[in-house]
């Protein structure tokens, strides 16, 4: 009768300490059988969350690289638009024009070699024709999972720059300039758009993964960790139950050997 409870007892310290030493409440089916599967789904999902989150970061710095590249073209540009203006003035001469499409022409160039420079792990970011990346900002495989981001396009020809100077001996070439580099404005500022409409989704989408992830940890610490407090107070109780339990097996077997030894002295 004695030694039926003293077992009990017996395997629930061992539980308790096992829940101690390792943290959590769950360390095999046998404690939790529905318990053990959703933890480990719950936690799929949320280390799932932890790739989508690096994803999104990785995604983040990419069109934040591209716009970098796109705001230094658009120097360059202001740098066009002054040397136009420059050169409609009718106090200059043709030489004088000349001299200052040294600088333009050498602008042109630059624009060109931001766009073809401004690449992310190999990939052209504003040079080259306009691509939308697909980034997997999410943990599944729908539409919702993932934001696409337009690049390139950038470059003097596709800005509407080819051809343009601010030479001769009047000032159409400026005049044209001129319009040209307002167009280019027009077309560059679409895509820096395009780009800064992209950095604010997946700012918003790393947020979220951020907050459901954090939720997702929380479910897995409360379906599988241990509490601490709970187990401590059921070792001290186990261990006094185990306690009482020997002493009173003790007594037992001692009540019991004198009995036999009271029979055997009969």
């Amino acid at each position: 009768m004695v030694q039926g409870p003293l077992r009990r007892n017996q395997a629930g310290l061992q539980r308790a300490l096992e829940r101690l030493a390792s943290g959590f409440r769950i360390n095999s089916a046998a404690d939790d059988a529905a318990g053990v599967s959703l933890s480990a789904r719950l936690q799929s999902r949320s280390r799932s969350y932890v790739v989508a989150e690096r994803n999104t970061s990785t995604a983040i710095s990419m069109a934040a690289t591209a716009d970098s590249g796109a705001s230094e073209i658009s120097d360059s540009l202001i740098r066009l638009r002054e040397l136009s203006v420059q050169a409609k003035d009718g106090t200059l001469t043709s030489s004088d024009r000349s001299a200052l499409d040294v600088e333009f022409q050498g602008l042109l160039v630059e624009v060109d070699r931001l766009a073809a420079a401004t690449t992310f792990n190999g990939s052209n970011l504003l040079a080259g024709v306009a691509t939308s990346i697909a980034f997997q900002v999410g943990i599944d495989g729908t539409s919702n999972d993932v934001i696409s981001v337009e690049f390139g396009g950038v470059s003097v020809s596709n800005l509407g720059l080819s051809g343009t100077s601010v030479t001769g001996s009047g000032v159409a070439n400026a005049t044209a300039a001129m319009t040209a580099v307002d167009a280019a404005f027009v077309s560059l500022g679409t895509t820096r758009a395009k780009l800064g409409s992209g950095l604010n989704r997946l700012g918003f989408a790393l947020a979220n993964d951020q907050g459901i992830r954090t939720q997702l940890d929380a479910a897995v610490g409360a379906t599988r960790d241990a509490d601490v407090v709970e187990e401590a107070t059921n070792v001290a109780r186990y261990q006094v139950l185990i306690a009482a339990g020997a002493s009173v097996l003790a007594t037992a077997n001692g009540l019991a050997a004198s009995f036999v030894t009271k029979l055997l002295g009969l």
